[in-house]
């Protein structure tokens, strides 16, 4: 692979990265304003989290998730050694120790080869060119190499394939498990992953490689992976749900979509709205598929539009939405949910036919 041709790769993952987490602002069940991440610290916890905090608005700039998880970090480390007995206690310390006083703590963690590691390797994410994020990432490993993201940073810059990089991403998310301490430590973290913060390099790198998966037509694997993930974190800060629906209508598995539909059953999003709309069809629950319809034109009816071909999508998704808007509609045209919609003639079909006047239906 030329290198024009990986840092075209790199330039758009790191976009659709992007797109992902602008995404998450519209989920609000995901938000909090608290500051302390690690459950242990909370007496009483009611299992939102704080991803809203970690999108920036600009869409030139790479997201702030990297700067807020520095911060994280440099503040879990604080809790771990103070021993805090209330999250009143740890909310009372960090206010009196205000911006300054964390990046002091954010300075002083360099002092650690893994903490310095996992900087160099934040600092590869956002490099500016391949070369540049190629030496962060071999700086990063030399002093871990266990580091997760310098890991994907060098399947990124150095991989001539996709095969390659597959290879490599997989040999991260490996390397994850180990540095995570293995078995033991995912059986007594299940459900609550994405709290603890040194997991996340770890469930990024995962999704990652799910969707190279997807990329790659291997939907079958990418959907072991998007469930697992939904697993260690059903709160799913990350937007899983949204891809393993579409994985599984794509793939026809109506039973695993209905699981999916019901587990997140509050999720009033196009995407859901839409996918159930198909996944009622499959059933052959037609009454309850246009029932199903109703909410989802209700939500977005530009979806129908773009699904019946009756307006041009954009040559590209859209980087942020509103509900309700085009650009969401756009969004739900170009995700999985939308390829499988596409690719049912059956289903586009009976769409179509609800959408011709009574006058025609009679002839």
């Amino acid at each position: 692979m030329s290198r024009a041709r990986q840092k075209e790769k790199k330039a758009k993952r790191r976009k659709e990265r992007l797109r992902q987490l602008k995404h998450l602002q519209h989920l609000q069940h995901y938000a909090s304003d608290s500051p302390v991440e690690s459950e242990e610290y909370w007496a009483e916890d009611d299992g939102e989290d704080d991803e809203m905090e970690e999108v920036e608005a600009d869409p030139i700039e790479m997201p702030s998730r990297l700067k807020m998880e520095r911060s994280l970090r440099a503040l879990h480390r604080v809790i771990e050694k103070q021993r805090f007995s209330s999250a009143d206690e740890a909310n009372r310390f960090l206010e009196k120790l205000g911006p300054d006083g964390l990046k002091n703590l954010e300075r002083q963690l360099q002092e650690d080869p893994k903490e310095r590691a996992q900087e160099l390797a934040y600092q590869a994410q956002e490099a500016r060119s391949i070369f540049e994020a190629a030496s962060l990432a071999k700086r990063a490993l030399e002093l871990d190499p266990l580091n997760v993201d310098a890991l994907v940073s060098k399947a990124v810059t150095t991989a001539r394939n996709d095969e390659e990089q597959l290879t490599l991403i997989q040999e991260a998310v490996r390397a994850g498990e180990q540095a995570l301490g293995g078995p033991a430590f995912f059986d007594e973290n299940k459900g609550r992953f994405w709290r603890i913060i040194d997991t996340r390099p770890y469930m990024r790198t995962r999704m990652d490689l799910a969707v190279l998966l997807l990329e790659m037509q291997r939907t079958g694997e990418a959907i072991t992976h998007l469930n697992a993930l939904l697993d260690l974190n059903p709160n799913d800060n990350q937007g899983v749900r949204d891809t393993l629906l579409g994985a599984l209508l794509s793939q026809g598995d109506r039973e695993g979509a209905k699981r999916l539909l019901d587990r997140y059953k509050g999720d009033g999003s196009a995407i859901f709205r839409w996918g159930e709309t198909l996944e009622r069809f499959l059933a052959g629950d037609f009454a309850g598929a246009e029932r199903a319809l109703e909410k989802a034109r209700k939500h977005n009816p530009h979806v129908e539009d773009l699904l019946l071909g009756r307006r041009k999508p954009p040559r590209e998704k859209p980087d942020y939405y509103s509900f309700g808007d085009e650009r969401e509609a756009a969004r739900v045209y170009f995700e999985l949910v939308g390829q499988a919609w596409r690719g049912n003639r059956d289903a586009l079909s009976w769409l179509k036919e609800l959408n011709r006047p009574k006058w025609a239906k009679e002839k």
